[in-house]
């Protein structure tokens, strides 16, 4: 679909196509440069849950954490990220998403989370 002009990028391939290059000939070195510049890591996945299941189901959203939890302690490969860094990469999230207008403003780190999943956190 890249060479047919379908898709722009494709993130996650690899390919060995002679009309094909990755983005970043040294991906390691922009990872350290990255993070060089903005001292965070940035956040590749999340879980999310919708204000009303927090609130009509705090006890199953309380479980999904900590089984979420337990099998991130289980695994040793699992990334671990303090309180501090996981603020910090979710505020420049928030940044950029203003800045881009995906968002109608920024917003503080704060505001995404209601009294159920700010105690998880």
């Amino acid at each position: 679909m890249l060479i047919d002009g379908e898709l722009d990028a494709v993130l996650g391939e690899k390919s060995d196509h002679p009309d094909l290059k990755p983005l970043f000939a040294d991906a390691a070195a922009e990872e350290k440069a990255w993070f060089g510049k903005h001292g965070v890591v940035p956040i590749n996945h999340m879980v999310v849950v919708s204000r009303r299941l927090s609130e009509e189901h705090p006890d199953a959203v309380r479980e999904v954490h900590r089984l979420l939890a337990e099998s991130a302690t289980a695994s040793p490969a699992a990334p671990r990220f303090s309180r501090d860094e996981m603020q910090r990469s979710l505020q420049l999230i928030i940044d950029y998403s203003a800045q881009q207008k995906l968002i109608p403003g920024a917003l503080a780190v704060e505001e995404l989370f209601d009294d159920v999943t700010r105690a998880l956190w």
